[in-house]
């Protein structure tokens, strides 16, 4: 799904307006509705697309406030603690 996803996002990259739009609408609609946060090797793809940590982190509140979250699955926390664990090796090679 990631994959399928980063080909019209890579395009619509060249226009902020289709950029934005389709972060809005369709990112954050994945993440909220859990579509992609059970592999994590979808997920880690997901991470790499993104290299603005403030989409990163817009993504993932948005995906926690959701009422429908399933924060009580132990299957949500091993996968984010993987992903921070990602996000803070990525974030130590920027520094």
């Amino acid at each position: 799904m990631g994959q399928v996803l980063n080909i019209p996002y890579n395009e619509f990259r060249k226009d902020p307006v289709l950029e934005k739009q389709f972060y809005n609408k369709v990112w954050k609609l994945c993440f909220s509705t859990e579509i992609i946060m059970y592999d994590p090797l979808v997920f880690k793809k997901v991470l790499h697309t993104f290299s603005d940590r403030e989409k990163i982190y817009d993504l993932l509140d948005h995906r926690f406030f959701e009422e429908n979250s399933i924060t009580k699955d132990p299957r949500f926390w091993r996968d984010r603690i993987a992903f921070l664990l990602e996000l803070y090796r990525r974030s130590a090679a920027f520094s």
